[in-house]
């Protein structure tokens, strides 16, 4: 009987594994072979007249492989030779009925220092002994242990000098010219260290620094030695322009400095790959809204960027032309659609188009795009936040493909963790499917977005350490759009209705919106250079607020009828104030050369009607 084990055990600790492999002394089989090679009696196969039930088969012994009762540990030899390559020892062992070694051959070829180790680690190991039957029996281990080279030694520590905590950054410029100096060298000597930078083709350089008083010292081929002396504060970055002199001039050379012309940007559109690789912005399309010029970038809760010279009421927050109330979801969290229905972002600091009226102030657009009939795409993400997920896939019984996506955070955990005064929680979905093709099909499209911020319940125990929440803040829409075109040669009819609902409850005051948006919209495209779009549109909006029966409409507010009885509970509403316009603008432009020729011609409507009076 042998039992094999492989030990291993790194140079730079005690740590080591013993593995067993046991080789039994099958004594029940050997037993077995030998009964059935006996020949059987002349009776056998014959039963007796009291033959019955067989006997039972007797229980063969079982064999147990010893264990260890401690640790195997081999420590690494302190006179160990310097060595690259691991040194492994086996050993044979011999462990009696008492579980005690009692013999060591060795196995692998002498290496004496290393040979000792084991030797002295493996005479005090002890064993369960192994058993047979039950009864303990000598068995024979073989031990394999194998050292690892140690770790080299770590590195000399170097002084590193005092940290450069500061920042010289700037420009070089020729003196006189204004020309970028290429090939500069800028040396900063502070103590008795010099630091280094080139600078680059366009003469800007950056160059880290200790704070303290710092001599610079500027050297360019075809350039005289400039010396400056400045000061940095700790955590300081200090911005230069340094005027390096040539070595000569042209006496017959002449610059001309201006200011270069600024042209005003009217719309910003934003598609491809920077709408979801822009640093700081999580691959989320509308938060690069934030970074473009125009747009504050504002840390609060409210769900949308704030448009520079306008209110959010008169900036228009739209997905594929239609108003939604909300872009991200609070807290600074995502936006309330996922990325990947987002294809571009329009962005119009003002000015918009007349397909935009009824905003005074920007327009953040954001344009989806049909998918694929043979799209196929996966996407699900989860973090400390939130869980959500996209998945597309094409329906060949109806000619389209399908498009779900959701998301549900959940921040208020991690508020929990500071306060358990207030929690917030958001969810978003979207379903649409994308029918026919490019030229002529539909698109059903549903989506919605909720936010909940809870805070102290009003009728909550002051004194009470844990006290119960209740909603202070809901924000929240659904839309459900459905779409139409058709393409007859340079002719494109669309056809478009959205219907949604809106509601806004904050410190008990619950308003809710039914929105109805029907369109119609005819597209003539006589060559690349004109293009002309006409339509209807029509924007009817039923607000009421908690359950006192106001109502009235996006431009149209109602109050109790003059007419009504003052006991009546409810009340009958009449129209106090209307406001409306409608305005159709049909433009027309050519050039020819130097010549261009625009018309135009704008008719609409406007009515105000006031406490009955009506013009």
């Amino acid at each position: 009987m042998a039992m094999m084990l492989r030990h291993r055990r790194l140079a730079d600790g005690p740590r080591t594994a013993l593995l067993a492999a046991v080789i039994a002394a099958l004594l029940a089989t050997l037993g077995a072979q030998r009964a059935l090679a006996q020949p059987a009696p002349p009776d056998a196969g014959v039963p007796g007249p009291d033959a019955g039930t067989p006997p039972a088969a007797p229980i063969q012994p079982t064999f147990e492989p010893p264990h260890p009762r401690g640790s195997t540990d081999v420590p690494y030899p302190d006179n160990a030779p310097a060595h690259t390559d691991p040194v492994v020892v086996t050993v044979k062992l011999t462990v009696d009925a008492t579980g005690t070694v009692t013999k060591i051959d060795q196995v692998t070829p002498p290496q004496p220092v290393f040979d000792e180790a084991v030797a002295a680690a493996v005479r005090a190991f002890q064993f369960e002994p192994a058993t047979y039957g039950g009864k303990p029996v000598p068995v024979e281990v073989t031990f394999t242990h194998t050292f690892l080279p140690p770790p080299p030694p770590p590195a000399p520590v170097t002084d590193a000098g005092p940290p450069t905590s500061s920042v010289l950054r700037g420009r070089l410029v020729e003196l006189g010219t204004r020309a970028p100096v290429r090939g500069a060298t800028v040396t900063a000597k502070v103590g008795d260290r010099s630091y280094t930078a080139e600078a680059d083709p366009k003469g800007h350089f950056e160059l880290p620094l200790p704070d303290g008083p710092a001599s610079i010292t500027v050297t360019a081929p075809g350039h005289t030695r400039f010396v400056q002396q400045e000061s940095l504060a700790a955590k300081q970055e200090l911005a230069v322009t340094y005027l390096v002199e040539r070595d000569r001039y042209d006496p017959y050379e002449i610059v001309v400095v201006g200011e270069q012309r600024r042209e005003e940007a009217s719309r910003i559109s934003l598609r491809g790959a920077e709408i979801k690789q822009v640093p700081g912005t999580f691959g989320d399309p509308f938060r690069v809204v934030q970074a473009l010029p125009g747009v504050a970038s504002v840390v609060s809760l409210l769900p949308f960027p704030i448009v520079r010279g306008a209110t959010p009421s008169s900036t228009g927050f739209l997905l594929d032309g239609a108003r939604v109330p909300l872009l991200y979801h609070l807290l600074s969290g995502p936006s309330v659609v996922h990325p990947d229905f987002i294809d571009e972002v329009q962005f119009y600091p003002g000015g918009a188009p007349v397909v935009y009226g009824g905003y005074t102030g920007g327009i953040i657009d954001g344009r989806t795009s049909r998918a694929r009939p043979d799209e196929h795409l996966l996407d699900f993400d989860a973090n400390l936040l939130q869980v959500g997920g996209l998945v597309r896939q094409p329906i060949p019984v109806l000619d389209g493909t399908a498009t779900v996506a959701g998301r549900y955070g959940f921040p208020g955990l991690i508020l929990r963790l500071a306060t358990n005064l207030v929690s917030l929680s958001y969810w978003d979905y979207q379903v649409r499917f994308d029918g026919g093709n490019a030229r002529n099909g539909w698109t059903v499209f549903a989506f919605g977005a909720s936010d909940e911020l809870d805070t102290v319940a009003p009728t909550a125990d002051p004194n009470d350490p844990n006290p119960p929440l209740a909603p202070s803040l809901i924000l929240g829409f659904h839309r459900l759009d459905l779409r139409l075109h058709r393409t007859y040669d340079r002719l494109t009819t669309s056809f478009r209705g959205v219907v949604g609902y809106d509601r806004t409850y904050s410190m008990g005051t619950d308003f809710s919106v039914l929105v109805a948006e029907p369109s119609v919209r005819l597209t003539w495209k006589h060559d690349a250079s004109l293009t002309v779009t006409g339509g209807v549109e029509a924007s009817i909006h039923d607000v009421s607020q908690g359950a006192n029966g106001m109502a009235g409409a996006n431009d149209e507010l109602d109050t109790v009828a003059p007419t009504a009885d003052p006991n009546d509970p409810n009340p009958p509403l009449a129209p106090s104030l209307i406001l409306g316009f409608h305005r159709l603008d049909l433009r027309l432009h050519r050039t020819y050369d130097r010549l261009t020729t625009s018309f135009r011609g704008v008719v609409g409507y406007d009515r105000t009607y006031s406490m009955g009076t009506d013009f």
